[in-house]
């Protein structure tokens, strides 16, 4: 089966069939494959899903679902897609960013310049660069479809509000096959088009998005000890490397020290970040004899 990854989606799988995705322009596509356990991720981060939110599900796909924590896998990743504008670097740069910090060894792909359909197959890792010639696409008209009624969606919903200030969306998991995709004779948009027009073909389109969250509302619920203010004041400054330090003193804190291992990606939290003087958080918790913080840490 030929699961499909379309913009705003990632998918997760062991050793079966086969990851699909549309020709990626300001969008950024990157895969992550380990071949002992076979183990696949194909992803397709365009301009308005987060990347941290997208890779912190993956996450949590991989913990619930196969029983793999993303930093021990052993995974090579693949990166690909992009251009030079602002929205597109700054995707770039934070997937890229995320990945140094879970020492996940990444490979940056060039692909043609007509911008290539991209396939990941979960049996051997295998990278296919479909051309002009190998490409569906009737693969290519869905997402632009799709697009285009995502930006109809972002119209009502956004109505007058600047592109930079227009907040970042959850990424969803793919779940259509390249089987859902009604089969036309595809000549071009316009005929597509008149096909739907005429009642004469039904595309699997999915609109609609939610707003991403980072955490730091959730976070600021478990601050309600002695050291309530100086704690705010690293979440209001995003120091969570610090925050972490900090937290692994004390067992009273072990409820914030969870929420910021089990959210690290989200809180773009750096596990092994070293103070001037006090080391890691593990080297912390070790130092105060914290039992609870050192077996969480290790």
């Amino acid at each position: 089966m030929i699961r499909i990854v379309l913009q705003g989606e990632y998918a997760v799988v062991k050793g079966d069939g086969e990851l699909k995705t549309s020709s990626p322009k300001t969008c950024t596509v990157f895969t992550l494959y380990e071949p002992t356990s076979r183990l696949a991720v194909l992803a397709h981060v365009d301009d308005y899903v987060s990347a941290v939110d997208t890779i912190d599900k993956i996450k949590k796909t991989l913990k619930f679902r196969f029983n793999a924590q993303i930093e021990k896998v052993g995974f090579t990743a693949k990166v690909m897609g992009g251009d030079e504008s602002f929205f597109s670097l700054q995707q770039q740069r934070k997937i890229l960013s995320i990945f140094k910090i879970l020492n996940i060894t990444f490979e940056k792909v060039a692909l043609p310049l007509d911008k290539t359909q991209i396939s990941l197959n979960a049996q051997t890792g295998a990278l296919h660069l479909l051309n002009q010639g190998q490409r569906d696409e009737r693969l290519e008209y869905l997402q632009k479809r799709e697009y285009g009624e995502w930006n109809n969606w972002l119209d009502i919903h956004y109505d007058g509000v600047p592109g930079d200030q227009i907040p970042f969306f959850q990424a969803k998991e793919a779940s259509r096959f390249e089987t859902d995709i009604p089969q036309f004779e595809w000549v071009n948009v316009d005929a597509a088009r008149a096909l739907e027009t005429r009642g004469k073909l039904k595309l699997p389109i999915k609109t609609g998005r939610d707003v991403a969250k980072d955490g730091s509302a959730e976070l600021m619920k478990l601050v309600t000890n002695k050291r309530a203010d100086s704690y705010i004041k690293l979440i209001n400054e995003k120091n969570y490397n610090l925050l972490l330090r900090r937290a692994a003193v004390d067992p009273k804190d072990i409820e914030i020290l969870k929420f910021l291992v089990d959210h690290s990606i989200l809180l773009e939290i750096d596990l092994n970040a070293r103070g001037e003087t006090s080391g890691t958080a593990f080297d912390v918790a070790t130092k105060y004899k914290n039992q609870p913080a050192i077996e969480l840490l290790s």
